[in-house]
């Protein structure tokens, strides 16, 4: 990610036919503007922007007891939810394409994914998802 520009701060100086007012305008915008840059240049992530969840799981398809998968996702409801990494653990390929997951979200920091069509009974994966607050 680049990094964002420097700020020139807003003068009154630079408003001279408006000096006697612009002062109680500037000073919120500037102060905006240094806290979104310094927020930009630390490097601050989907998450911390967000409020996304992220989860990360083993899943054994040789289990029977696989499905249902119920999981705490640590936000107060979520609105979606995203497969974004599939890695075969026995590498049968290595990584899989993006999958979708059949799920539902339980209204008490928990959801419950039912289904991941795409998977192979037999294997073990690894699984992140990524969990979007309602």
């Amino acid at each position: 990610m680049a990094k964002a520009p420097n700020i020139r701060r807003l003068l009154v100086e630079d408003f001279p036919d408006q000096s006697d007012w612009i002062d109680k305008l500037l000073q919120p915008i500037n102060q905006l503007s240094v806290t979104v840059q310094t927020a930009l240049n630390k490097g601050i992530s989907l998450k911390d922007n967000a409020g996304v969840g992220y989860l990360e799981v083993t899943l054994d398809t040789s289990q029977p007891s696989a499905f249902p998968l119920v999981m705490r996702h640590g936000l107060t409801s979520a609105w979606g939810l995203q497969l974004v990494y599939v890695v075969d653990t026995g590498n049968n390929p290595p990584a899989l394409p993006a999958l979708t997951a059949l799920w539902e979200d339980l209204g008490d920091g928990r959801l419950k994914v039912t289904n991941i069509p795409g998977l192979v009974a037999g294997r073990t994966y690894n699984l992140r998802f990524l969990v979007l607050p309602r």
